[in-house]
C-alpha cells in the first residue's frame, strides 16, 4: 500500500517535471516558489546538482 503510494508520488512530481519544462520556461509568475523547487529537482534528477550537506552527513551516519 505505501509502496503504491510512493509510485503514485514519483509519478506526480515526474509529470509536474514534464509540465514545467526541461528548458526551464515555465511561467514563473502564478508559482515561483513551486517553480523554483521543481527546477532544482530537474537538476538533481539529471545530476547537476550538488549534493546536500544534510544528505551527506544521513549517509555517513548510517555506514
Amino acid at each position: 500500500m505505501i509502496a503504491m503510494f510512493l509510485i503514485i508520488g514519483v509519478a506526480a512530481v515526474v509529470m509536474m517535471i514534464v509540465m514545467i519544462g526541461t528548458d526551464g520556461n515555465a511561467r514563473t509568475g502564478r508559482h515561483p516558489e513551486l517553480t523554483q523547487r521543481l527546477a532544482r529537482a530537474k537538476q538533481h534528477l539529471n545530476g547537476e546538482a550538488e549534493v546536500p550537506a544534510r544528505f551527506e552527513r544521513l549517509v555517513n551516519r548510517h555506514r
